[in-house]
């Protein structure tokens, strides 16, 4: 452990502007993974955009309903496709931290073992990922204040998946990576609410997308730096447990 839970985050902000050469390979997969999730919600917009000549009070309904429906989809691809597809540059990320911090890793796992893992975590957080989509949802009601709501329902779901990679990245199964989370909910809570404020703080300078999660990676690697792992036959991964 690092301190007070809330500011791991910050650790791997910092980390990362004193290292930038470690977020190159992050920010050219966050680059397309950004455009892609752009093009996908201007393409929902433009699909339930209203068509001309509508009366106005309509136009204007059907135009407030296509921009929700279009951040619906930039949430709901953010919160689900997004963490598969940068976890692979994300764990390289972890695995560099890692290393220069001298982390001791479990032995590196089978490819089958591997698969298990992540359909276990995978099931194991699906729950919070729709219950997040739809607090976001929910939270378009509140005017400003859901703003905050929505970024710190973010910052749970990227908080865990970041201290998520972090454990991969040290070779530990699944099973073991969600015990080990339920035992730090702390970490988790804390480091959601410095994440929810990041996310606004750095969604303002637009360039700050290109840090946010690979922040989050390099602090969670940080935070998990010396918590103590089992062997893996120890700790089995099962999908449906005894």
């Amino acid at each position: 452990m690092h301190g007070h839970p809330l500011i791991w985050p910050l650790l791997g902000c910092a980390y990362l502007l004193r290292r930038r050469r470690l977020l190159l390979g992050t920010a050219v997969t966050m680059s397309v993974v950004l455009l892609l999730l752009a093009l996908a919600s201007a393409w929902v917009v433009h699909a339930a955009w209203p068509p001309a000549g509508l009366p106005l009070a309509s136009t204007a309904w059907r135009a407030g309903r296509a921009l929700v429906l279009g951040g619906t989809a930039a949430i709901a691809l953010w919160l689900t496709v997004v963490p598969v597809v940068m976890s692979l540059a994300l764990e390289r990320l972890a695995r560099q931290v890692h290393h220069l911090q001298g982390t001791a890793l479990l032995p590196e796992p089978s490819h089958a073992a591997t698969l298990r893992s992540s359909l276990l975590v995978l099931r194991a957080t699906l729950g919070l990922r729709l219950a997040a989509v739809a607090a976001c949802l929910a939270s378009a009601l509140l005017g400003p204040v859901g703003v905050v709501v929505c970024a710190l329902m973010l910052g749970v779901v990227a908080c865990r998946d970041a201290l998520d990679t972090a454990l991969t990245a040290r070779n530990c199964p699944g099973a073991q990576r969600l015990e080990l989370l339920a035992r730090n909910r702390r970490a988790i809570a804390g480091g959601a609410c410095t994440a929810g404020l990041l996310t606004v703080a750095l969604g303002v300078t637009v360039i700050g997308w290109w840090l946010w999660l690979p922040a989050l990676v390099a602090g969670a690697a940080l935070e998990v730096h010396d918590w103590p792992l089992e062997e893996p036959a120890r700790s089995p991964d099962r999908l449906d447990p005894a």
